[in-house]
This record gives C-alpha cells, sequence and structure tokens, in this order.
C-alpha cells in the first residue's frame, strides 16, 4: 500500500475499512474503532519493510544484534508510525473530515505492558538507536501477559494488581505462535492471605 495519498482516497480507505474489519459505519463508529482502523492500514503500509528487511537479513547472512531485556517500554505507537510513514498530518485531517477529533483517536492506544521504568525506555532508546544507525538487531524480550503490574496504595500498604493490557487486541504485535518457548520456574509459591478492602 502507498503512502502517496490524496485525502479523498485515505477517507475512502478509512470507511472501507471501518465497514469490513469493524462492522460499522461512520455514524455508529466510537474513537476506538477509528484507533483500530488506522492502525490496521498502518499496519499494511509497514508489514512489506518489515519482510523485505527479514529477507535482505537472510540473503547476506549479516551479523545481528539481539538486545536482552526484561522490559521495554517502547510507549505509544501509532502516532509515531504515522510520523515515520509521512501521514500523520493526512490521517489528522481525514479523521476532521470524518467528524472525529485525531487527538482522542490517538489516545486510545494504551502503553505496552512490557516495562514500567527507566531500564524499559533505555531499552526502547537503544533499539530506536540501532534503527537510526542501521545496525540489523531485534530486542528480545517477555510479552508479559498481564504487564508488569500496577502499584496502588490503599490504607498505607503497597497493593500489586494485575495490568490487563492484553484485554484488547494489540495491533503492533504479529504472534508467532509456532516460535513460542514456555519458560517454567522451579520452586514453590506459598500465598499468604491479608484481610485488605480493595
Amino acid at each position: 500500500m502507498s503512502t502517496e495519498m490524496s485525502l479523498h482516497e485515505l477517507v475512502e480507505l478509512i470507511t472501507s475499512k471501518l465497514k469490513t474489519e469493524r462492522g460499522k459505519n461512520i455514524k455508529n463508529a466510537s474513537e476506538r474503532d477509528m484507533y483500530y482502523v488506522i492502525a490496521s492500514i498502518v499496519n499494511e503500509i509497514i508489514n512489506p519493510d518489515w519482510l523485505s528487511t527479514a529477507s535482505k537479513y537472510k540473503q547476506s547472512n549479516c551479523k545481528r544484534v539481539y538486545y536482552l531485556s526484561m522490559e521495554f517500554l517502547v510507549g505509544r505507537l501509532l502516532e509515531s508510525n504515522l510520523l515515520n510513514c509521512g501521514l500523520r498530518n493526512l490521517v489528522s485531517e481525514a479523521l476532521n473530515e470524518l467528524g472525529f477529533n485525531p487527538e482522542n483517536v490517538y489516545a486510545q492506544e494504551h502503553d505496552a505492558g512490557l516495562g514500567n521504568g527507566g531500564l524499559g525506555r533505555l531499552a526502547a532508546c537503544f533499539l530506536d538507536s540501532m534503527a537510526s544507525l542501521k545496525y540489523p538487531g531485534h530486542g528480545c524480550g517477555i510479552r508479559y501477559r498481564y504487564g508488569l503490574f500496577e502499584q496502588r496504595i490503599i490504607h498505607g500498604n503497597q497493593i500489586e494488581l494485575p495490568d490487563y493490557w492484553l484485554k484488547n487486541p494489540y495491533p503492533w504485535e504479529t504472534r508467532k505462535v509456532d516460535d513460542a518457548v514456555k519458560i517454567h520456574f522451579g520452586g514453590k509459591v506459598h500465598l499468604f492471605k491479608k484481610n485488605v478492602a480493595l
């Protein structure tokens, strides 16, 4: 899919994808629906580049960097991907044309639950640096099903709650079930019940 689109072509594409992927028309679409449609369009644009890059790596048999980290704080990706594709202004115009506030649509994206601290942000910056310097490389981490955790202070106690970041589909991942590896831990888990009102 080309990034050279007119405003009219993009509006038509958004409207069409809204029907085929979300089963809705503009009148009954939510900001979240629009977020997923725009993410789908961006994925169609960037995925051929991913495949081409992987093919070139394989053909050249080049050395690659694998950055292993327990967490990657990558942030929200829709706007940065739109900027990198040169589409942010055009998409914002199209959303306005369709009666949506672009900032509200972009705000539908939640942070990936892959990290919550400075080391996760540093790891993500290393990946950005590798890409900017054109080093062939990958980030390797853990896809936390419930995020790292959400902290709350309740009645003076720190409580850790799961971060349900995957309750809605995450459009920036391509699941490769055949490549998944389950990691088992040894030891025993002891649960201590404490009366804490949530």
